[in-house]
């Protein structure tokens, strides 16, 4: 992966075919072409002014990483090493990955949160080769959320080249694992920052957005056309499609009119808090929910709160009411929640051994307290560490913001201000 290659460039290309075509065989032309992988014909995007095709490639986040380098290479050998232990390690794993939720992009929910149902399984004491995949899957998921960033800073394409540098020196640790690690994505996000520079953040030639269109056009193309002229028969599908989520949303209109009383509840229970992200600078919305039934099951959701005692502090909410003084006429009710704090006291050692795969523990604290509502900064989740009922580690990697304050906390980032 470190190894450095020259640039292609059209000039370069079209210097080469002319150095092809000059040489008396077929047989000499193939040999100097297929030192760059061409072929002995004029590229018609040559013909265009002031531009070069081999500048159009785009570097593209989704396939290198959560289709390619994570989900198609990192995950496989995992399934592999562990097949290794009894089928109870297997059930485990499930039963942890079953309590996440999910947004449906299987391959980048599996490398997601791998880390965080695995830790205390594959330990540096219990399996040696384990965990160096482990710390792997760490640098991985860094890069990941280094890549997702809506904005960057010269720090940030510094901190991009140095986990690089680090992963590929994790990737010489995993010499026990038969597996060949010199493929095409193994190198191509070296080219990531220069990308980044060179055209903006990855979102603008990630092709994630419109990866969700294929599966209904195959099915169209596969159950609803004679596979001859298809381009109309798919449109007429689409426009059918969209009509009948139109009547759909609709009816769940309808039905929700209909449920006017146990909506009122739920809003009552629920909370909608606007914050400033910490990457992009741009206000999001998350909707929390702290309520004794949700969906048959309570739920109180985790937050990130800007403590005037502790500081950032992770909390998970209890109850959340308003409160009004009456003593003014017109006052607005005065909105405050009673939260569980996450500020115990966690020690020396355990900080150290959560480090080494860059995790951030937290500990309950032993009583509640009452904030104000805009204290909170946003929502968060927290993974419970199964073996000790007081602890979690924060999910760090659920978005650029969350990933940004955890290392804040943690000492480890300190480029966004």
């Amino acid at each position: 992966m470190s190894q450095q290659f020259p640039k292609r460039t059209a000039k370069a290309s079209q210097k080469l075919l002319a150095q092809a075509q000059r040489v008396q065989t077929n047989a000499d032309a193939e040999a100097i072409l297929k030192t760059q992988s061409l072929r002995n014909v004029k590229n018609s995007l040559w013909k265009v002014n002031h531009s070069d095709p081999h500048k159009v490639l785009t570097w593209d986040h989704m396939h290198s990483y959560s289709h390619g380098l994570g989900g198609k290479h990192l995950w496989p050998t995992i399934q592999q090493h562990i097949k290794g232990y009894e089928r109870e390690m297997a059930k485990t794993i499930d039963e942890r990955a079953a309590s996440f939720p999910s947004d449906a992009n299987k391959l980048r929910d599996i490398m997601k949160i791998l880390l965080y149902i695995m830790h205390n399984l594959l330990t540096r004491s219990s399996d040696c080769a384990g965990h160096a995949l482990l710390k792997a899957v760490r640098i991985y998921l860094n890069l990941d959320m280094f890549a997702a960033m809506e904005t960057h800073t010269a720090s940030t394409i510094d901190r991009i080249s140095d986990e690089i540098s680090t992963f590929s020196s994790q990737i010489e640790h995993l010499s026990e694992f038969k597996k060949d690690w010199n493929f095409p994505k193994m190198h191509t996000h070296t080219h990531m920052v220069e990308d980044i520079i060179e055209k903006g953040v990855t979102q603008n030639g990630n092709t994630n957005v419109g990866e969700g269109f294929h599966r209904p056009l195959k099915h169209t193309y596969t159950h609803h056309s004679n596979f001859k002229n298809v381009d109309e028969q798919l449109a007429r599908y689409s426009l059918y499609g969209h009509a009948a989520a139109i009547i759909l949303k609709r009816m769940h209109d309808v039905d929700q009119l209909n449920q006017d009383e146990e909506a009122e509840v739920l809003e009552q229970l629920a909370l909608q808090n606007i914050d400033s992200s910490v990457v992009d600078y741009k206000t999001h919305t998350d909707y929390l929910c702290s309520a004794p039934q949700f969906y048959r099951q309570p739920r109180h959701d985790w937050v990130l709160l800007d403590d005037p005692e502790g500081g950032l502090t992770f909390a998970q909410l209890i109850f959340v009411f308003t409160l009004s003084t009456g003593k003014a006429p017109g006052e607005s009710p005065h909105p405050f929640a009673l939260v569980l704090p996450y500020s115990g006291k966690v020690t020396k050692a355990k900080r150290t051994r959560d480090t080494d795969l860059g995790l951030w523990r937290i500990r309950k604290s032993s009583a509640t307290k009452i904030v104000a509502i805009s204290s909170i900064i946003c929502g968060a989740l927290l993974v419970p560490m199964h073996e000790e009922e007081e602890d979690a580690i924060v999910f760090d990697v659920l978005d650029t913001n969350m990933f940004v304050h955890v290392r804040r906390l943690s000492g480890t980032l300190v480029y966004f201000i």
